[in-house]
């Protein structure tokens, strides 16, 4: 079996038990003589339990009301509406999380959301575009991060889930705070971004689905951050989790 046909999503498929037994034995086979692959599933599993850990307190709260009476009123309607969106606190097995589901309607999105849109789209301008080609390591790219953001965080290394970094814009909002956007590419050419910005509220994890786009909302008290891809809501839980635990804020 050739290595280049285990994807990546094959791979936390195998870590999630997902995969039909046939394949499951032939990637299990595999891993005992590619010790590359071996280590990529190890590291993943290393993410899965990190974000276990991080989100253990939610795992004993209870659910909101809101989200129970939308989620009867839902029921109560059998709606299928196109643009109900399913949010909440994490989903998936790939995060080893509870889910919190509720269906929502989102006339236009939130002031962060529409931030990073904006940023994504290239109608909002940046007050710098950073050079990566100057910066030859990682520190030093994570010095620039920290510097626009007061933070202490580091710019995610995405290369396990086969997007590249391409680029990194610096914006000022209304309140001169600085926001920052950094994209990746994949071998498809397509474009994931993660937006970073002061909190604009407490503690949440949110996915939802703009257009095309999954957005991903991580935040905590130091830091907000939205994540947009043009992927499967399961893919964009997968890359979402190595972007928040390599950022370590």
């Amino acid at each position: 079996m050739n290595d280049a046909r285990v994807t990546d999503i094959e791979l936390n498929a195998f870590v999630d038990d997902e995969l039909d037994e046939t394949r499951h034995r032939e990637v299990e086979a595999l891993l005992e003589h590619a010790p590359e692959l071996a280590a990529r599933v190890a590291l993943y599993r290393a993410d899965m339990a990190r974000i276990a850990r991080l989100h253990a307190p939610l795992l004993d709260l209870p659910l909101p009301p809101r989200l129970v009476d939308a989620a009867r009123r839902g029921a109560a309607r059998k709606s299928r509406t196109p643009n109900a969106v399913w949010a909440g606190l994490a989903a998936a097995a790939v995060l080893l999380l509870a889910v919190w589901i509720g269906p929502m309607l989102r006339n236009r999105p939130e002031p962060m959301v529409a931030e990073a849109l904006s940023a994504r789209a290239g109608a909002a301008r940046p007050v710098r575009e950073v050079a990566l080609d100057r910066l030859t390591s990682r520190s030093e790219r994570d010095q620039v991060l920290q510097a626009a953001l007061t933070v202490p965080v580091r710019v995610p290394d995405l290369e396990r889930a086969g997007f590249e970094l391409t680029g990194m814009k610096l914006y000022d909002d209304s309140a001169g705070r600085q926001a920052v956007q950094i994209t990746y590419r994949d071998r498809q050419a397509r474009s994931f971004t993660v937006y970073l910005r002061t909190p604009t509220g407490t503690d949440r994890f949110d996915l939802q689905q703009h257009d095309a786009l999954q957005v991903c909302i991580w935040q905590n008290d130091s830091m907000g951050v939205v994540m947009l891809g043009d992927m499967s809501a399961r893919e964009m839980l997968h890359v979402a989790a190595l972007t928040y635990a390599d950022l370590e804020f």
